[in-house]
């Protein structure tokens, strides 16, 4: 995800929104959405929404 961000930042095409289905069940979703935002923050990106499963914006 990290190289996919830093290329879509680069060539100005970062996705307004990213999803990802759960296929682990719920028990980590906060931890994993804790990371990702970690990530985000890392690569100075900004305004992006995320859904958990594709179904609810976090």
């Amino acid at each position: 995800m990290s190289q996919f961000l830093t290329a879509a930042k680069a060539a100005g095409t970062v996705p307004g929104i990213i999803a990802r289905p759960e296929l682990r069940g719920s028990q980590d979703i906060a931890g994993r959405v804790a990371a990702y935002r970690s990530l985000e923050s890392v690569l100075g990106i900004t305004d992006m929404n995320t859904a958990a499963g594709g179904t609810a914006p976090i």
